[in-house]
């Protein structure tokens, strides 16, 4: 296979943070657990601890996170956001915590320190400060006040060293900064080169869309979009195809979109 630019059909493979499937490689990341999480407590105000309890009961069990965040309803975009983002840069997350940490914390510090440490370092729309003692806050309600001072440690170290560490980490491997399996980066590197395997994995990291396809025998995309506009949401065509697909913000819920029940749309991705 040639080295030049990713075409799109190698570009279109599994986002789920379960596995990753490539020309025919397929490697699970862990324990593919289907985990209802009618037991998790969800019924914190605090967004840092419904997320650090879902990294938790992900990190323990290996549960998906989607199946896990299905139950969130409050300030749920922020949420997945967390979540997500954690699972895309785990390795990435457990090298920094290795650097600042003693001990191995127990799972439900791990989580924390995992959630304060993705805000501090790559939500640049998160101030230091609500990072910092909303993650302490969270702190205090899931694991106790003993446990507060320890986190709120690393997570003021971080912060005070955020530019020299962020010069440490792209000195890393490409496993470890970009967080995909050494094994799997040296398979695509065999395969599609240095260049094109770093590329790959950087289009991996990022959050993937919800596109809908309207169903233009019930009705057309203008009436949609005004429609979704009327419910607080703000889609936007897609470029690949802007008179059938639309690109929905992150952490909507399908089900509560209008026109769900009515057969006005499909989930369906414009490659498909």
């Amino acid at each position: 296979m040639e080295t030049g630019a990713l075409s799109e059909p190698l570009m279109h493979l599994s986002k789920a943070p379960s596995a990753f499937c490539i020309a025919g490689d397929c490697y699970i990341l862990q324990r593919c657990i289907v985990m209802t999480s009618k037991n998790a407590d969800y019924s914190y105000d605090n967004s840092r601890a419904v997320a650090s309890t879902i990294v938790r009961l992900w990190l323990e069990s290996g549960a998906f996170p989607d199946h896990l965040l299905a139950r969130v309803d409050i300030d749920r975009p922020f949420i997945m956001d967390m979540v997500n983002g954690v699972v895309r840069h785990k390795l990435v997350l457990e090298w920094v915590m290795t650097r600042y940490a003693r001990r191995n914390p127990a799972p439900v510090i791990r989580a924390l320190i995992m959630i304060g440490l993705y805000q501090l370092l790559y939500m640049k729309d998160v101030e230091d400060y609500a990072a910092i003692n909303e993650t302490a806050e969270a702190t205090r309600l899931l694991a106790g006040n003993p446990q507060v001072g320890f986190v709120n440690a690393i997570l003021r170290r971080v912060q005070r060293q955020r530019e020299s560490l962020l010069e440490s980490i792209s000195r890393q491997p490409a496993s470890i900064r970009l967080s995909h399996p050494g094994i799997l980066v040296k398979r695509w590197t065999g395969r599609f080169g240095e260049e094109q395997t770093i590329r790959l994995c950087e289009w991996n990291n990022k959050p993937p869309d919800t596109v809908l396809r309207v169903n233009l025998s019930l009705i057309n995309i203008e009436h949609f979009l005004k429609s979704l506009e009327g419910s607080g949401i703000d889609a936007a065509p897609h470029p690949f195809s802007p008179d059938r697909f639309l690109i929905l913000p992150h952490g909507r819920r399908i089900a509560e979109l209008p026109g769900y029940g009515d057969g006005w749309f499909t989930v369906q991705d414009p490659s498909t």
